[in-house]
């Protein structure tokens, strides 16, 4: 699973409320794909360190 919610969702997997968070997170990601401010939006993360020079 991915999208905006997919972290909770993955943890809900097996528990009690797995059906209601599921619904929760199907309903979050259509909300994103027709948003145009979001779409790009990701819960990967790209960083860029720097080491200073001695």
């Amino acid at each position: 699973m991915e999208g905006p919610a997919w972290t909770a969702a993955e943890a809900a997997a097996n528990g009690p409320t797995r059906h209601a968070v599921f619904a929760a997170a199907l309903d979050l990601a259509r909300l994103y794909s027709s948003e145009p401010a979001l779409i790009s939006a990701s819960s990967h993360l790209l960083a860029v360190g720097r080491v200073p020079l001695r």
